[in-house]
């Protein structure tokens, strides 16, 4: 439904949803205890877990992303559709 989920494992409720992306998401990954990454569309999204806002939009990608992984506390890899991988600056975004 192109959104992300965030539920409470002790009550089962879902206490948030994120919405921003235009096609289903295909991979999210924890960037640190207030920060997720989703990779969907041709984006990777950073989502403020406490606010639910997503704070940044990571745009490079010509086609769906199917893998996004934390690999180190500053940067972040994205696998898409498109045969690439890229590597982002999680404090510059590029």
């Amino acid at each position: 439904d192109k959104t992300v989920r965030i539920w409470d494992l002790e009550t089962g409720e879902c206490t948030r949803v994120l919405e921003g992306h235009s096609w289903p998401i295909w991979s999210i990954c924890l960037v640190s205890p207030s920060l997720l990454a989703s990779g969907s569309d041709e984006t990777v999204r950073i989502w403020d877990l406490q606010t639910g806002e997503c704070t940044k939009m990571l745009e490079g990608h010509l086609e769906t992303i199917f893998s996004v992984c934390l690999i180190s506390p500053s940067f972040l890899a994205s696998g898409s559709e498109d045969k690439t991988v890229r590597i982002w600056d999680l404090e510059t975004g590029e």
